[in-house]
């Protein structure tokens, strides 16, 4: 009996210990699938404060137990662990699961609740070894809801890219719902689960930011969950979404995207969304099987509704309100609460009651305040950038011409489908090689820049120097501060007048004599005349870096002069002028550029030892306060000034036919690219460069066999 009591004890010691081994495996484990992923900036960079500064769990330091299958397993088949004859481990482990638990291992559980003491959110995680995120204390730096504070709140202008606009739009809206409850009114799409045969549920398309996002359901809380700068609203709706490929759901599935909506008691007579009256009158009705309560209601009638509302929203990262509370949840909340009626609030407060978890400190997560953009917007980085101007990302595929080939092809028909690809072999920028053809020199199967002569240049100022360059930032009208990495920001000067045509131009007195016909006198802006063709300067632009690049090599800057076709120089027509035919008639001489609607002059800016132009540096002293208002912000700057430090390196220019480097990349666009640099002080450039946040150049394309010439001018 002695030697069967020893070995007993060796057993029971060794089982402990192996046991102790296993137990701090699976510590091990729990600690790492704690620590939340991040990915850049987007999510909370922060992790879950389960491992302290010095490694060490503070579960472990403050003395808290995980919940632990081996140790329920042990008290069901053991019974409690004996503080006098049971392992020291074993049983310390045992009083720390009883202070940070309210059940006892392998008690009967306990629904959640929101109003009983002994089920409410404080006590959430201690319900089901499933819900330890649910812990205000273990997970409160990562869960929702929370009391958005307005002057919090970053303003990066636009959201996560969606279909069509940078905020929640879905597609596949005829789903119908049904209803049910389960301690909250829910719309359930019960209809479209897994097997069930059903039509697709309404989705919010894949985006640059995330996979296809499909509704699950939609639940109601009274009062608000989230609150707006302390004040908390009168009802919710949150719209929970899974990830999915197909169109149905996975029952259960976990929710990663989250839209709510606020909404505020209004008055009596406050008109209602006609499907929240709808479903208020069936509220009584509802009962935990879904049931088609509200016949015939579809997602399309809440989407219509819906959709509007974000126009502004915050976006955050946080968790579901319910348990288990889902990690990783990205919330979008509307700025603009909805008006509804003192009734209908009633009545679903009527059938649930007060469904609220209580709100938590946002911490160190980003608060965002985005704006929905333009389906026609488009940027130079992100889901909307420069590799996708081509995609049908833009409705209409309206900017085709700027992407390749296989976006020609999603084109309606074929003649459509030939104008893109032609007007893809045109594009600009490009390189431009400096190696001037001349006769019996083999360049080695390398193509040459063919000289064309003089072609003379000639700018007329018009009435420009009436008034000041007037400065803006484009893109920077809806949002500011205007620091989006995703953008146009484009620094850019408009000068003054108008570029009507001599014959519109009332000053004028109409095209009625030689004079006034062969000449750009007249004009009320400043008019470039170039192979007999006349053009009025619309703007001119500043790109940071250069978007043309000299055998290979970027400028710092290139500032374009965008002129557009608006009249030409005018000769005496063939066969006119005799009598019988009513004196002479005027036509343009040739020859003309009349083919081409757009002229765009260009000039690259280089680091140099001096200070460079005044107006350079004048408009670089400005720059950082520019927005989407064109102002006089340099009071002195005049278009003259800007011709002037250009006119002694007009001497010789590159010419090419291309297009324009935005969308929608419109061909037939003549370029004259200066072809000496204008040196510009460093602290200038860098001046210029910084509120483009991240550079505004369209990359070089391919010349396509184009004939690239370098044509000289006379000093005027």
């Amino acid at each position: 009996r002695h030697v069967v009591r020893v070995l007993w004890l060796f057993c029971a010691w060794t089982l402990c210990v192996a046991d102790f081994s296993s137990s701090e495996k699976a510590f091990n484990v729990i600690d790492s699938e704690m620590l939340v992923s991040v990915k850049n900036d987007d999510v909370t960079s922060q992790k879950l404060k389960l491992v302290a500064e010095d490694n060490d769990p503070i579960w472990r330091e403050e003395s808290y137990e995980p919940y632990s299958d081996e140790l329920d397993s042990y008290v069901t088949f053991s019974g409690m662990p004996d503080p006098l004859d049971d392992d020291s481990v074993r049983g310390k482990r045992y009083e720390n699961w009883l202070q940070n638990y309210h059940r006892v291992p392998n008690s009967p559980k306990l629904l959640w609740s929101y109003d009983d003491a002994d089920t409410a959110p404080d006590i959430w995680s201690s319900l089901e070894k499933d819900y330890l995120f649910c812990d205000p204390d273990l997970a409160k730096a990562t869960s929702s809801p929370i009391d958005i504070q307005t002057g919090a709140a970053l303003n990066e202008c636009y959201g996560p890219s969606f279909n069509v606009k940078s905020a929640p739009t879905w597609d596949s809206t005829a789903s119908t719902l049904t209803e049910l409850f389960d301690r909250s009114f829910i719309v359930d799409v019960a209809n479209c689960r897994v097997g069930e045969g059903c039509q697709p549920a309404p989705y919010l398309p894949q985006s640059y930011d995330h996979d296809k996002m499909i509704l699950e359901r939609i639940l109601f809380h009274t009062p608000s969950e989230h609150k707006i700068d302390g004040q908390q609203f009168d009802m919710e709706l949150q719209f929970m979404h899974c990830k999915g490929s197909g169109g149905a759901l996975t029952p259960g599935c976990r929710p990663e995207l989250a839209v709510a909506v606020l909404l505020k008691d209004g008055g009596a007579s406050q008109k209602d969304p006609q499907f929240l009256a709808d479903l208020a009158k069936t509220a009584k009705e509802v009962g935990p099987d879904p049931k088609e309560l509200v016949k015939g209601l579809q997602f399309q009638a809440l989407a219509s509704e819906i959709a509007p509302l974000f126009d502004k929203f915050y976006m955050y990262w946080g968790s579901t309100t319910y348990p288990p509370c889902y990690q990783r949840v990205q919330w979008y909340i509307p700025s603009q609460v909805v008006q509804v009626s003192t009734g209908l609030i009633a009545a679903f407060k009527a059938r649930q009651g007060e469904n609220v978890r209580p709100t938590f400190a946002l911490g160190t997560r980003p608060l965002k305040f985005l704006s929905a953009e333009a389906v026609s917007h488009w940027t130079y980085r992100g889901p909307r950038g420069v590799e996708n101007w081509g995609s049908p990302r833009f409705p209409w595929l309206a900017y085709t011409s700027c992407g390749t080939s296989a976006d020609c092809e999603q084109l309606p028909n074929q003649a459509a489908r030939d104008v893109c690809l032609a007007e893809q072999r045109m594009q600009s920028p490009i390189n431009i090689y400096t190696n001037e053809c001349r006769p019996n020199v083999d360049y080695g199967g390398r193509p040459c820049v063919q000289q064309v002569g003089l072609r003379p240049v000639f700018w007329n100022l018009g009435r420009s120097s009436d008034e000041p360059l007037k400065v803006y930032l484009k893109d920077c009208s809806n949002c500011k501060p205007c620091n989006n990495p995703n953008n146009a920001y484009t620094l850019t000067l408009v000068a003054p007048g108008k570029a009507l045509p001599v014959s519109l131009a009332p000053e004028s007195g109409g095209c009625n004599s030689w004079e006034s016909c062969k000449t750009a006198k007249g004009y009320a802006a400043a008019t470039l005349t170039y192979q007999n063709s006349i053009y009025g300067l619309r703007e001119i632009v500043v790109r940071t870096p250069s978007e043309h690049t000299i055998d290979g090599v970027s400028a710092a800057a290139e500032v374009q002069l965008v002129a557009d076709l608006i009249d030409c120089v005018k000769c005496v027509c063939a066969g006119w002028g005799t009598a019988g035919y009513g004196g002479p008639r005027w036509c343009c001489c040739s020859p003309n550029n009349n083919d081409k609607s757009v002229l765009i002059q260009s000039l690259l800016l280089v680091r140099g030892k001096g200070p460079g132009p005044g107006w350079v540096s004048g408009l670089a002293s400005v720059a950082a306060q520019a927005d989407g208002a064109p102002a006089p912000l340099v009071p002195d700057l005049l278009f003259r000034d800007i011709v002037a430090s250009m006119h002694p390196a007009m001497n010789k220019y590159f010419l090419y036919e291309g297009s324009l480097t935005t969308p929608p990349c419109t061909a037939r666009v003549q370029w004259l690219v200066v072809k000496p640099m204008l040196e510009v002080d460093d602290n200038a450039l860098a001046a210029l460069a910084a509120v483009t946040v991240g550079g505004n150049s369209r990359p070089v394309q391919a010349l396509n066999g184009r004939a690239l010439a370098v044509a000289g001018t006379v000093q005027l």
